[in-house]
């Protein structure tokens, strides 16, 4: 299950692991064009739709999920966040996610040693100006399924992270110390690699690919 793949990241991702014949479920609220994948069109947001799309893997258990929260806000001062964005900044990137991996789980729809990788922007580690809002939602993503990662290990399941850094952005360049952005088909090898066997020694662990730019923000440099 991908969420959030009807563009970006979550689309390049679906189309890859389609290209290795996988059965690709996309959770979006807007259907992928021209993507030949199983799509569910969701509002994760709602409890009601959260319990209909766990029906769906009633019989059929889930090997892998990725998550890809794409709620980003406007960038502007911690002064200037207004309560209404910081809301649905929460609602979008935490919660959602959050209860659908709850709701999931409580309802043995994953799969034995099912891998759960969660893909977040640097910002969840390194907080730039003016992006506390954002950061805030995504930091806690981060830790709040980093401490569920202990309670799925016990079953043989497993959630690890990657800290992406700008993607398929015009201004950003200046951010990355080797001047290069990434495109999203670039972006999704560390999301691959963890849904694979070759990581199921990996628990709770987070893959930073952001070119250096987590690097570059370490004090004092």
């Amino acid at each position: 299950m991908v969420t959030g793949g009807a563009r970006g990241m979550g689309r390049a991702l679906a189309q890859r692991l389609l290209a290795l014949d996988a059965n690709v479920w996309v959770v979006s609220r807007e259907a992928p064009l021209d993507l030949d994948a199983q799509h569910v069109s969701s509002d994760l947001a709602d409890e009601g739709q959260r319990e209909h799309l766990a029906e769906a893997f009633s019989d059929t258990k889930l090997d892998g999920i990725v998550f890809n929260p794409g709620a980003v806000g406007d960038f502007c001062s911690f002064s200037s966040v207004k309560e209404t964005e910081l809301r649905e900044l929460w609602e979008q990137n935490f919660l959602s996610p959050y209860l659908l991996l709850q709701t999931l789980f409580r309802k043995r729809c994953l799969g034995s040693s099912a891998s759960v990788v969660v893909n977040v922007a640097h910002v969840a580690a390194y907080a730039p100006q003016s992006t506390s809002a954002y950061a805030a939602s995504l930091a806690a993503l981060h830790t709040g399924l980093l401490s569920a990662s202990r309670d799925l290990v016990a079953q043989h399941m497993r959630i690890n992270f990657v800290l992406h850094g700008p993607v398929d952005t015009g201004a950003s360049g200046e951010l990355v110390p080797d001047a290069h952005i990434m495109s999203a088909d670039e972006a999704i090898g560390a999301m691959l690699f963890l849904l694979t066997p070759a990581a199921r020694w990996m628990n709770g662990s987070s893959l930073r690919v952001d070119g250096g730019m987590s690097v570059d923000m370490v004090p004092g440099r």
